[in-house]
């Protein structure tokens, strides 16, 4: 009865679909495969696109502050000088992540580093500029 039914298969070409059938789904697994890894670049293509975006312009913007350290000053002085000499540095960081400024500990550690910010004693820094 066994090989009856394999005949039967034979016959009818059932092989052959069904070595087709997983052929198609292989092929369209991979495009499928191919298409969600191509989502991302696609998605960054499209925000590129808008040149014309405040938002692009305040991401530079506060790039080029990391790279210049004059710069981050010119933006942390203000709250510094609003805040009590000496001040403890984790009141520098809240004030800093209250008006949104970027990279606030990398910031803070460049400043410390160029000597903008100078250690006090007792975990507190006076501002050198």
């Amino acid at each position: 009865m066994f090989t009856f039914d394999l005949d039967l298969i034979s016959a009818a070409n059932g092989w052959s679909m069904a070595f087709t059938g997983a052929v198609i789904v292989l092929i369209g697994l991979s495009v499928l495969a191919s298409l969600i890894s191509l989502l991302p670049k696609f998605l960054a293509l499209m925000e590129g696109a808008g040149h014309d975006n405040p938002q692009n312009d305040d991401v530079l913007k506060m790039e080029h502050v990391l790279s210049d350290i004059d710069e981050a000053a010119k933006l942390y002085e203000p709250l510094v000088y609003d805040m009590e000499q000496p001040f403890q540095l984790s009141h520098l960081y809240e004030i800093s992540e209250q008006n949104d400024l970027p990279h606030v500990h990398l910031t803070i550690k460049m400043l410390r580093e160029a000597g903008i910010l100078v250690p006090a004693g007792d975990g507190a820094f006076t501002w050198s500029k």
